[in-house]
């Protein structure tokens, strides 16, 4: 969403996508990547169904509602359109591209289960 966010916005990219995607990319390898390795220990480890919001960690959902803050400065302030439209293509798309290690988790356990 994100991610078309920034685009429809900004509907000429030109440079901004490629950037914006290399800098997600970093952001995804570096940082959420290790959140989703955590994130998928901790589901792991839980031995039944469990409540949704037990799924991630008191500090994981601090991060998201720091998020939604800023994206929520991002959108009433003055903050150039350019830069805004950078920003929501780089973080959606690095959240995109972190997903891939949830799926894979998810696929593999799938199959470890006999497709269960």
């Amino acid at each position: 969403m994100l991610l078309y966010k920034g685009i429809y916005r900004y509907p000429h990219p030109g440079w901004l996508l490629p950037m914006a995607i290399i800098f997600g990319s970093v952001k995804s390898f570096f940082v959420l990547d290790r959140s989703a390795a955590r994130i998928i220990r901790r589901i792991s480890g839980f031995s039944s169904k469990v409540w949704l919001l037990a799924v991630y960690p008191l500090k994981t959902w601090l991060m998201v509602a720091g998020m939604m803050a800023f994206g929520l400065f991002l959108r009433y302030s003055s903050v150039p359109p350019l830069l805004a439209c950078f920003v929501y293509c780089s973080v959606g798309w690095g959240l995109l591209f972190s997903g891939r290690n949830l799926w894979r988790a998810f696929f593999t356990e799938k199959n470890d289960m006999g497709g269960k």
